[in-house]
């Protein structure tokens, strides 16, 4: 949790001398989200054959992948103890492998700050989008 700690540090010697130090620590509270842009089912590396969104530092978080006709065809909300995404999309829908093409993600995310996430930044843009494309290699 994000805070102010105080750590003790106490020592003695064989002499019986003691001493001791306090460290004032602060821990800052991190947030992050990242959603890939491209998997390859065929691979053997977990990471690559899957889309795997990653962050921390979330208290909801709804993604949703949609085919060409505007259609939710995965779609999750999971998070863990840490707020990270735990779901990730095999390239499948109802079971059936997806052709290889480009789908368009949407995300909404809430971090336990009470902040928003504003977006993913692509280069030469000035603008945060909550949308972005996933291609399926295949």
């Amino acid at each position: 949790t994000e805070g102010m700690y105080y750590y003790s540090l106490m020592v003695s010697n064989g002499a019986g001398c003691l001493d001791s130090m306090t460290q004032e620590i602060y821990l800052e509270f991190r947030k992050a989200l990242f959603i890939p842009n491209a998997l390859y089912p065929g691979s053997n590396n977990f990471e690559v054959a899957n889309f795997i969104p990653k962050g921390t530092g979330m208290r909801m978080y709804k993604i949703e992948i949609f085919d060409l006709y505007g259609n939710v065809i995965w779609e999750s909300s999971s998070l863990d103890d840490e707020g990270q995404p735990t779901g990730y999309w095999n390239g499948t829908f109802k079971g059936v492998d997806v052709e290889p093409d480009v789908y368009v993600w949407k995300v909404e995310a809430l971090f336990k700050d009470d902040t928003f996430w504003e977006g993913k930044q692509y280069q030469d843009e000035d603008v945060y989008r909550k949308t972005g494309t996933v291609t399926v290699i295949r």
